[in-house]
């Protein structure tokens, strides 16, 4: 048996009370030839030792030796919160869960993170778990089979971008989106209709939307729609034109499901409205989705690899367009362009012309 535990009481006799001497307990740990003991005799609340040396044992039978070390932290740190409270502890019955709640709480108080201290709680559930039945109280056998941990933080919204930043953003990204229009459109005078597949790879590249063409795009979009990164990158081709002024589209929205937006074109076509560059990115994509037979509205070009989407994250394309504008923050720095931040600013602002 790869765990084993050396007991001098057996499973009839009272736990001791902490009156009495800590009973000198040892539990060794066997896997793979390799030995470790774990000295209960160090811990706090010795009148908890016996039940709890039994139920740390088969907790920590095959698993690996960190695994094992990690339990006994917990537990360690664990005993030692219950030893410092007011109230004292004959048993492992007089445990419950609002004592595993309290001692969460004051991990977090010291400061250990959210995540760290479910950990402790994880394995201090798995250790009770493994405790003879009748030694718990009915309401910590029952939370030791849906543990509850410490609710993680919910992470920081984005930092807004200050008026000059956003202005510096938006008139690169708009001057970018004009110049690919300017691009594609002699393109298309030399070259008319969707093309049969031939022609050299710069021909290629010209009449169809590569990954160094979409971080002005994808930052209008943000703009111009108000739609999360998800929801932009996942943006059907398929869309109804309304008397050449409305832009009907089958958008995705946050709970997974489809929604029916109308985005206003403008005269012209205009880019700077949410339905304008909707249609300047179904058209400098056409080619390439004609090639890849894709139904999305993004998808681009690569002399190595050939059509493909966006890639999972939009990071690597907005970095590197940021420094090819040599954008700068409000002290200077190299800026950080990021499709969120660009959003909460845009919302908090007012300036979307489209709210979800």
């Amino acid at each position: 048996m790869p765990t084993s535990g050396r007991f001098p009481l057996s499973d009839s006799q009272p736990p001791s009370s902490s009156a009495d001497a800590p009973v000198p307990i040892t539990v060794v740990h066997l896997r793979r030839g390799a030995e470790r003991a774990y000295e209960f005799a160090e811990l706090a609340c010795s009148a908890l030792h016996e039940d709890i040396a039994k139920g740390f044992a088969a907790r920590i039978r095959g698993v690996s030796a960190p695994v094992a070390d990690s339990s006994f932290r917990s537990l360690k740190r664990f005993l030692a919160f219950l030893e410092a409270r007011s109230e004292p502890f004959a048993c492992l019955a007089d445990l419950h869960p609002g004592h595993v709640h309290e001692y969460g709480a004051a991990l977090i108080e010291a400061g250990y993170s959210a995540s760290s201290v479910n950990r402790s709680i994880g394995d201090l559930s798995k250790i009770l778990r493994k405790v003879a039945h009748g030694r718990l109280a009915t309401s910590t056998r029952r939370w030791t089979a849906r543990p509850v941990g410490i609710p993680k933080p919910k992470p920081a919204p984005p930092a807004l971008y200050c008026e000059t930043e956003l202005r510096a953003i938006l008139a690169a990204a708009h001057h970018d989106a004009l110049a690919l229009r300017t691009r594609f459109a002699a393109f298309e005078r030399e070259r008319p209709g969707p093309g049969d597949g031939s022609g050299t790879v710069q021909e290629c590249g010209d009449g169809h939307l590569t990954p160094g063409d979409v971080a002005p795009l994808l930052i209008l979009g943000t703009a111009l729609t108000a739609l999360t990164t998800s929801m932009l990158k996942n943006l059907p081709a398929a869309h109804r034109l309304l008397d050449n002024h409305t832009v009907v589209v089958l958008a995705p929205d946050r709970r997974g499901g489809i929604r029916t937006v109308h985005w206003s074109v403008g005269r012209d076509r205009d880019i700077s409205t949410p339905g304008g560059w909707y249609l300047l990115v179904h058209r400098l994509a056409e080619r390439s989705r004609q090639r890849a037979g894709s139904n999305a509205l993004w998808s681009l070009w690569t002399p190595r690899s050939g059509h493909r989407g966006l890639m999972a994250s939009t990071a690597p394309y907005l970095a590197a367009w940021a420094e090819r504008h040599e954008l700068t923050d409000g002290i200077g720095q190299p800026m950080r362009v990021g499709l969120a931040r660009v959003r909460t600013t845009v919302l908090a602002t007012s300036a979307a012309p489209f709210r979800p």
